[in-house]
């Protein structure tokens, strides 16, 4: 958030003219959260709380309260900020509804003790590329123990670069790499390529929902006492009862982490549920 509340308040102004001007339904969302932020921002200026603003790729952040907790700032560039005001200033509504809003998420660099934790945002590829070369630049690297993964586990924002920058050591025992996913159940996140690239990485997932690749794709079927047993079985082997829309399923429910100043982290979970990709069921084959 901008110091400059002023700049802030003219940039939602022009944010509710651009939803009522390109008719977007996407764009008057967004419109209304960004003023419900500039109106909480103002409240908490006035009563006294300070406001930073956040930009990569190191910038640090020292919240009160979080003796002993180091946490810098990856994520978005301050070029990225930039070309999103001149969007609003420019009138370019078409900018403001693309993808690319996502290159606006924070990501922080969280350590404490032998830990390095990433809370990733919906953070892009491309934000992260850019955050490696400008690391680069300095021979500095990441690796974290935990991380939160960027855009719900998407396939395009989760590539092996991305899981290769955050993770570049495999997970192991007594050195454990933990992958938590705010899984929306959704047919794309998290991606089941994703999780297979976190089983390959001996990485281990923690999903808020359930995966289509862990059995949120089941179809309902087709039943009805007055047709024909031979029509609805042709029905339903015709998948007249596809799913149109996935449901959400909880899987490991609410996740909460707990680190230590020594020792090992631990994982609560709302629901106990076992995870293929965690190695649950390697007892059944014998590995």
């Amino acid at each position: 958030m901008y110091r400059d509340l002023k700049r802030v308040k003219a940039a939602g102004a022009k944010y509710l003219d651009a939803a009522q001007r390109s008719g977007s339904a996407t764009i008057r969302d967004q419109a209304t959260e960004f003023a419900s932020l500039v109106i909480s921002a103002e409240q908490k200026r006035r009563a006294g709380m300070d406001w930073m603003d956040i930009e990569g790729p190191t910038s640090r952040v020292r919240p009160a309260g979080f003796d002993g907790v180091h946490i810098n700032a990856m994520l978005p560039f301050k070029k990225v900020k930039g070309e999103y005001f001149n969007a609003l200033d420019s009138n370019r509504w078409d900018d403001l509804e693309a993808p690319l809003q996502n290159q606006l998420s924070i990501a922080l660099d969280i350590r404490y003790g032998e830990y390095q934790i990433a809370l990733c945002g919906d953070a892009t590829r491309a934000g992260w590329a850019d955050h490696k070369r400008e690391l680069l630049k300095s021979n500095e690297s990441v690796s974290f123990s935990i991380a939160k993964l960027p855009h719900h586990g998407s396939a395009d924002d989760c590539d092996s670069t991305v899981l290769n920058y955050l993770f570049p050591e495999v997970g192991k025992k007594g050195n454990q790499k933990i992958a938590l996913i705010s899984a929306p159940g959704s047919r794309h996140h998290p991606s089941p390529v994703v999780l297979k690239a976190l089983e390959e990485r001996k990485i281990h997932p923690y999903c808020t929902n359930l995966s289509i690749a862990c059995g949120n794709n089941v179809r309902p079927m087709i039943t009805s006492p007055t047709i024909a047993p031979e029509i609805v079985k042709f029905l339903n082997v015709a998948g007249a009862g596809t799913r149109t829309s996935i449901s959400r399923a909880a899987c490991q429910g609410n996740i909460c982490v707990t680190i230590p100043l020594t020792g090992d982290a631990t994982v609560q979970r709302q629901f106990n549920n076992a995870c293929s990709y965690r190695g649950d069921f390697d007892f059944l084959s014998g590995t």
